[in-house]
């Protein structure tokens, strides 16, 4: 059975500058990650056909944001080689840490993003 699966990351900076400049590099890279996915030609290991990934910014608050990454062969869930099929990424800097909550799966589970506005606000709360 396909499961879901969730990770927190902490990665520490020199300096606020440092962890800021940090979350600026993962809002370009997410600009083009959806061109670069489908680039690479990812192909399902099942159907061996050709996989088309989306990427969506679901939530922003100060210093934080989300994406939703799914990738998909036609319409049904993408099996592709040592990727999820989705994934929801929550990124929040405050002071010289920047905050990676990740969950991912082979499951839409993952997709539903109404609640991603409380949830980036929340982790950002938290973190002072």
């Amino acid at each position: 059975m396909r499961h879901v699966s969730g990770s927190e990351i902490v990665f520490h900076f020199r300096s606020t500058a440092a962890a800021k400049a940090a979350l600026a590099k993962v809002e370009r890279g997410y600009a083009g990650c959806r061109k670069r996915l489908n680039a690479a030609h990812l192909t399902d290991v099942v159907t061996g056909r050709r996989i088309t990934a989306r990427v969506d910014r679901t939530a922003t608050v100060r210093g934080g944001v989300s994406y939703l990454t799914t990738l998909r062969e036609g319409t049904r869930l993408a099996d592709p080689a040592n990727l999820p099929s989705d994934a929801q990424e929550l990124f929040v800097q405050r002071g010289n840490r920047l905050v990676l909550v990740r969950v991912d799966g082979f499951s839409r589970a993952v997709d539903s993003t109404k609640g991603a506005q409380h949830t980036l606000r929340t982790l950002a709360n938290r973190l002072g």
